[in-house]
Order: structure tokens, then sequence, then C-alpha cells
């Protein structure tokens, strides 16, 4: 009788740690460890993705202004107030990130070789980011 209790309590443990295990790893994990590509694949397009991510630069690509579905093989270039040129190109899901650089100087971002003038002096890297590109302060980046 004991063994059966202690079976299914254990049971029990497992099952509820495997149900959570999805949640645990979606946000919180280091993320992507190299630079996004047309080939590559993300997810949650259009937020901020240093929320749950180390990356010095990400952000989504969209059609244009009133759409929200991101566009694969967009090249961004960053120009760190540095020199330093930091090269994405947007994954299947319109997301494009870089674990590298250093954003905090300031820098401009060219897409597709049309520069648009921003708002303010960027001084990190999460483009979604609240105040940023968020829709709400700035529209979204858009190919359009």
């Amino acid at each position: 009788m004991n063994f059966i209790k202690l079976y299914f309590a254990k049971s029990g443990i497992l099952l509820a740690v495997l149900a959570l295990l999805p949640m645990m790893s979606a946000c919180g994990d280091e993320g992507p460890t190299g630079t996004s590509t047309a080939s590559s694949s993300s997810h949650n397009a259009g937020r901020d993705c240093r929320e749950c991510h180390s990356l010095a630069y990400a952000g989504t690509i969209t059609a244009s202004q009133s759409s929200s579905s991101g566009v694969t093989g967009v090249r961004i270039t960053i120009t760190e107030a540095s020199g330093a040129v930091i090269t994405m190109v947007s994954d299947r899901s319109g997301n494009f990130y870089n674990p590298s650089g250093s954003p905090s100087g300031g820098y401009t971002a060219v897409v597709e070789g049309n520069t648009i003038q921003m708002s303010q002096l960027p001084t990190h890297g999460g483009c979604n980011a609240g105040g940023c590109h968020d829709d709400k302060s700035n529209p979204g980046i858009f190919v359009d």
C-alpha cells in the first residue's frame, strides 16, 4: 500500500516538473549565441528581445508601418560610436539580433540602405523596447 502511494506521489511530482519545463525555458535563457540570418528562426516578433535574452542589438523588421508581419532577409547595419560596424540579416520571423557590440555610446542604424533619422540618440540595442520602436512612442522598423 505504501509503495502505491509513493509511486503516485513521485509520478505527480514528475508530471508537474515536466509540465513546467517549457515555461521555464521560454524566457530567461541566454538566447541566441550568434547573429541572425535569413535561414535562422526565432520567436515573439515585435517584442523586446532583451527582456529575456542577452543581446547587444535586437529588433523586428515588418513589411510596412501598418503591418505586423515580419520580413525575412533584410540587412540591418549598425555603426557604433567607436566606428565598429555590425551587420545583421532578419530571420524567418523578421527578427534580427546580435550578441556582440557596445550600443551604450550611441549608434546609427541603416535598414537595406535607407537611413532614417532616429528621434533620439539610442543608448541600448533593444530596438523594440519601450520608448524606442515600440509602435507607441515611435513607429516600428519597416521596409516599405
